[in-house]
């Protein structure tokens, strides 16, 4: 059984369906969790749901603004004594095909996504407790035979070359930095407990098992976490 008691999470992003997930597991494996977004509202859902959690801070941050990343850290290391394991997440609402996008609001959203990563990723080699971890989740690939998204495509292969990058960089210092490249949901996946679910779920197990000892020799990978589904390289 995998254990996580006495050590600290960072969850950057507390939306969507892939943090929640992630969230849930480390709370269930004891881990103790830093839960940062844009919104107060995913932090206020998403508390009552880690009540096995060693200590949850939540805290509502933009971390468009680089002093504020600079802020978490340092509440990190005041309430929760530091941090071990640095989760971030890219997700694009501009995700459509680039001659259809909002120019201005494409390129700022992408903009943004990809700096906030960067930053966060600097600031937590920066900040992290030894043998400390990243793990950057890709943003979520389009279904098998659809018309690739420029937005999502860039975003993905810049997130993938900036970890492996960076892991090389940090692995004298015994830090890790690791990506996972969750696959395609299907259309049916709103319905409850269907493949939203078990993609989250299998995102959650991917992370987790990253950020373990099990995974001490493991830097500077993306793990695909697609049932097979992928279309490659390409996207990953």
């Amino acid at each position: 059984m995998l254990d996580f008691e006495g050590k600290t999470v960072l969850l950057i992003g507390a939306s969507g369906a892939l943090p929640p997930a992630v969230a849930g597991l480390f709370a269930d494996l004891g881990a103790s969790l830093l839960l940062v977004d844009r919104a107060q509202a995913p932090l206020d859902r998403l508390r009552p749901r880690l009540k096995r959690a060693a200590g949850v801070v939540a805290a509502k941050y933009d971390l468009r603004d680089p002093q504020q990343i600079e802020a978490v850290f340092a509440l990190a290391g005041d309430q929760l004594g530091g941090v071990d394991i640095v989760i971030t997440g890219t997700s694009l609402a501009q995700a459509g095909p680039a001659a259809e996008a909002d120019e201005i609001a494409w390129r700022r959203e992408l903009r943004e996504a990809m700096e906030i990563m960067v930053m966060v990723n600097r600031a937590a080699v920066l900040a992290l407790r030894a043998d400390g971890h990243v793990v950057n989740i890709l943003p979520v690939a389009e279904a098998p035979g659809a018309v690739p998204h420029p937005s999502l495509s860039g975003a993905r292969g810049y997130a993938r070359d900036f970890t492996i990058a960076l892991a090389r960089e940090v692995a004298p210092r015994g830090l890790r930095v690791n990506g996972v490249a969750p696959g395609p949901v299907p259309a049916s996946a709103e319905v409850p407990g269907g493949a939203r679910g078990a993609m989250a779920e299998g995102v959650a197990g991917a992370v987790v098992l990253l950020s373990s000892p099990l995974a001490s020799h493991i830097n500077g990978v993306i793990l695909p976490v697609d049932d097979g589904l992928g279309d490659g390289p390409g996207w990953r």
